[in-house]
Formats: C-alpha cells, structure tokens, sequence
C-alpha cells in the first residue's frame, strides 16, 4: 500500500511541478530559453548596461535601403547604457575624422559587418563624401529570434530636424525562408522623424508614429499595412508603450495599452496584398511570410532621399533626391538642421525596455 501512495503523490507533485502550458511561440538564440511555456517571459531587457553580444551593433556605410545618410559605428558614443535606458544618440562625423576627411578622405572599416565590401570603405571627393552623421543600428540577429508572441517596448524618441526613418523598433526575418526583402516580410513595430512642425494639413514629424508591415514578391510588388497615430505633445516628450501582438490569426498593433491597428490573415497575405501570378507561399502556411522567425532591431537613421518633400521649420528640405549629390547637399547646408541636434540627450532615441512574451 505504502508504494502505491508513495507513487501517486510522486505523479501529483510533478504534475504541480510541472504545470507548462504549450505554447505556440518558438525562439532561437544564444539569448533564447530552452524551454516556453504559455504566458512566459521569454527576453527582457532593461538596459542596466549594453550587452553588445545580445545587442550586435552593424559597422557600415550601407544606406539602410533608403538612400540614407549615415553612418553606423559600434562606439560607444553613439550606443549606450545610462540610468537604465538605451540611448542611440547621432553625432558629427567631421568631429571624429575632421571636415576634411568628409570632404576628401578614405576611409575602410576594418571593423565592417556588412557582407557587401561595397558597404565596407569610401572615398570622398567631388560629390561622393563620408557619411556626414555617425549613429547606431543594434540587432539581436544572433542572440534573440521568435515566432509568435507578445513584443513590448518602452521608448521615448528624439528630436532633431531630418532624423528619419529611424527612430525605429523594428523585426526582419532571420532565416529570410522566402527570399530576400519584401519576400519574407518586415514588421515595424514603430518608426517616426525627428523633425516637429513638419507637415501641411496633419503634422507628419515628432507628433506622429507609424506602425505597419510590410510583404510581397518583389522590390516594385509589394504591399504595406499601417498605422498612424499622432499626439501633439509629440513622442519626445515623454515615455510611450508599443506593442506588437502576433499570432496565428494576424497581428496588432497597440499604443499604450490601446489597440490602433488589426490585420488579420483572413484568406493570406497573398490575398490581402491583391498580387497577381503565382503566389509565392502556396506551400507555405496562411500567416506566410509571417510565420518565421524574426529578430529585433533598434536604430536611429537620417535623411535619405526617400524622406518627404514637405517643408519643415526651416524651409524647404536641403538636398534633392539625386543620390549622386544628396548627401553632399545635406552636410553642405547643415547650418539648417544642425541647431536642433545641439541637446544631444533630446536627440537621442533612448528605450527605457525591450520584452517578449510566448503566448
């Protein structure tokens, strides 16, 4: 009698013990549990320093796809932990190299991330100069992957004239299972400019954040679906919560705790995207190309020739959308934006939190 006791009250405290839920959420990564549960906090993240291990800065000169301005370093002048929080924070490169340097030197970064040798080096002269801005892009690619879930980020964005399109929360594919971007998706969990009074009718700068993502079959077929939300006081002035929750049915997008955006799977995202010919995840789930991986990226970029053509505080934007001479244009007129950067600790994205939880 006393074994049969002995091995019922075995069974009864494992099953206390053990009392997992199954989960649908998967992760991978040197920062990634072994094991998920339902409702687990699987990454947290509350910057009491910079792991540069989990957060890998990129060492580029790569224009980010969006024919941008800067440059990104992995120094810790431009990405840091203090009093609890992340700060990326954009400064001159002519304060490193020297103006001259900008405007007519070499420079290859033996350093360099970037698979592109391309990416890796620059020689100034005549209209080619160095990226003019140096600034950060962390990313978890190594360390922290996931599948479904809950992401929470606690974030307080900068301001400075032309900062664009970062700052910005975002999520790329690690495995790219459907081929290079916009293939296998991107999610933006928020992304917003720097400039305040920027806009005609509606205030398109510090006042406003978009959340969306983004799909298709290609660079000229793609789709978006977003989500804007303004506040007048402007999302420098103060802390604000994103979330991203995703699953099988779709995703959303909430602010402070207040849902702003649904996109269900519905019929699939080859559907809902409207594309024609063959689609592209047939043999793929419904949630395809949301139904990978992603990893998490945090980064403050500038200018770029795809920024809007809206007249801002100081007039009309300084440089044209000739990749050739745009960035010359903007470093050459920055007596224009420069000023609005001069509080270093306004300019700066700072994340006061970055968690993940399985559902």
């Amino acid at each position: 009698m006393l074994p049969i006791l002995y091995l019922l009250l075995c069974i009864v405290a494992v099953s206390f013990a053990d009392d997992c839920l199954p989960s649908i959420t998967t992760a991978s990564g040197s920062s990634a549990p072994q094991k998920i549960c339902s409702g687990q906090l699987i990454f947290e993240e509350n910057f009491d320093s910079l792991n540069k291990e989990i957060w890998k800065p990129l060492s580029t000169f790569s224009d980010g796809g969006n024919k941008e301005f800067q440059w990104y370093v992995a120094d810790d002048e431009n990405s840091f932990a203090m009093d609890g929080k992340l700060h990326i924070k954009p400064t001159l490169a002519a304060d490193k190299i020297g103006s001259d340097a900008v405007e007519s030197g070499y420079i290859h970064l033996d350093d360099c991330t970037d698979s592109n040798n391309a990416n890796c080096e620059r020689q100034a002269g005549g209209n080619i100069i160095i990226n003019p801005v140096r600034s950060a892009r962390l990313t978890t690619g190594s360390s922290f992957s996931f599948k479904y879930g809950r992401l929470e980020v606690i974030a307080k964005l900068p301001l400075g004239e032309l900062l664009w399109p970062g700052p910005a929360v975002w999520l790329l594919p690690t495995g790219w299972r459907y081929g290079g971007w916009p293939r296998s998706g991107e999610v933006d969990l928020f992304e917003a400019r720097g400039n305040i009074k920027y806009g005609n009718d509606v205030q398109i700068g510090v006042e406003q954040i978009g959340m969306r993502i983004h799909y298709g079959p290609n660079w000229d077929k793609k789709a978006s679906q977003g989500y804007e939300k303004n506040n007048a006081a402007g999302f420098h002035s103060g802390f604000h919560k994103y979330e991203y929750l995703w699953d099988e049915t779709g995703v959303r997008f909430l602010l402070d705790g207040s849902q702003i955006g649904h996109v269900p799977v519905a019929d699939g995202f080859w559907k809902r995207g409207g594309f024609d010919g063959e689609n592209i995840w047939a043999s793929a789930t419904k949630m395809a190309p949301f139904d990978q991986e992603f990893h998490l990226i945090i980064n403050l970029a500038v200018g770029g020739t795809f920024f809007p053509d809206v007249n801002y505080q100081n007039g009309p934007r300084p440089w044209t959308n000739n990749w050739a001479t745009a960035m010359k244009e903007f470093w050459t007129n920055r007596n224009q934006w420069l000023p609005s950067w001069e509080n270093r600790e306004k300019s700066s994205l700072q994340v006061d939190s970055v968690k993940v939880w399985a559902i």
